[in-house]
């Protein structure tokens, strides 16, 4: 019998997976989503952790991040473009999901890298000849990870 191992989830803080694979002996965490993954939200959190990218002033932007007011407020700031890249880019994981508080800090920076990971590898795809960095970062003690990416415009 294989044994399935999955990076370094905290399988204690999913009570829910926890009650489905103990009533589901054999199965992994992949026939958990498979059998209670909602259609909609799945297609919109592709949309999340596959992004598509707007290019303004040579800078790029997560779509669904960017304002052209707010871009302007930050140029006008002589904010670098990189700079204003990662500010306007920068996503709090307590942010992009509704119920990460009090949940595993192991799960979610687990979930900031391989959300970073995921924007790294569309980047490359949809944006060659551009050399863009995202990043999982911890905000000091506090503990609270984000996502962000910017370019290197050097």
């Amino acid at each position: 019998m294989a044994t399935y191992t999955q990076g370094s989830i905290d399988f204690a803080d999913m009570p829910n997976y926890l009650a489905w694979a103990s009533m589901n002996a054999g199965f992994n965490p992949a026939a958990y989503v498979f059998h209670n993954a909602e259609y909609e939200s799945t297609v919109l959190l592709i949309s999340l952790l596959w992004p598509s990218f707007i290019i303004h002033d040579d800078c790029v932007f997560l779509d669904f991040r960017f304002q052209l007011d707010t871009y302007s407020k930050w140029v006008s700031s002589g904010s670098s473009k990189r700079n204003i890249e990662a500010l306007m880019n920068h996503c709090h994981i307590y942010d992009l999901f509704n119920n990460v508080r009090g949940r595993s800090q192991n799960n979610i920076r687990w979930l900031a890298r391989h959300i970073s990971d995921m924007w790294q590898a569309c980047a490359s795809v949809k944006l060659q000849g551009r050399h863009i960095i995202a990043s999982a970062v911890c905000n000091g003690d506090v503990d609270e990870w984000y996502v962000t990416l910017c370019q290197n415009h050097e």
